[in-house]
């Protein structure tokens, strides 16, 4: 699961909107929300994009797809 708070923090951060977001890496914006929201799942390949779109750090982007505690 995704840490969703987390995620929508940094995109809110970084200035971008989330349908600008889900442009940049392939995905519709209805597509991104229910992957934001759990509804399904990333991808690698969508990690490594939102990785590289907000600038994120191994460790921001671990702690957001990879933590044990997320919501």
């Amino acid at each position: 699961m995704v840490n969703s708070n987390m995620l929508k923090k940094k995109i809110d951060d970084s200035g971008m909107k989330i349908k600008y977001v889900a442009v940049q890496i392939g995905l519709t914006p209805a597509g991104f929300y229910k992957k934001i929201n759990n509804e399904s799942e990333f991808k690698v390949s969508e990690v490594v994009a939102i990785t590289r779109v907000l600038g994120l750090s191994s460790n921001e982007r671990d702690e957001i797809f990879f933590g044990s505690d997320v919501a």
